[in-house]
């Protein structure tokens, strides 16, 4: 998880705390047009970033093409996948 955080953005982490699992199912066309059977399985951690800093995305050509702080209000004003919406919420909650 470690090192999957800071390819994806730049971040150093520590105290990894997995809260969360969930997997989706889909048959059809994907938005490029191809038929996939793709499976998403999402894994939710919480971590401490003592010394956050701007994204950086070190795994370039890979599957992230942008990683951003984004305060809890504005994050839950975009469009998120409903497993996100709801833990999102949840833990704003608290």
């Amino acid at each position: 998880m470690v090192r999957e955080v800071w390819e994806e953005s730049g971040q150093r982490i520590s105290e990894i705390d997995p809260i969360a699992a969930t997997s989706d199912h889909w048959v059809g066309s994907s938005p490029a047009g191809r038929f996939e059977d793709f499976n998403a399985v999402r894994l939710l951690y919480r971590a401490r970033c003592a010394d956050p800093v701007e994204p950086v995305i070190h795994d370039v050509g890979g599957s992230t093409d942008q990683a951003q702080w984004v305060p809890i209000a504005e994050a839950l004003s975009r469009r998120l996948v409903p497993f996100t919406r709801r833990l999102i919420e949840r833990r704003h909650d608290r």
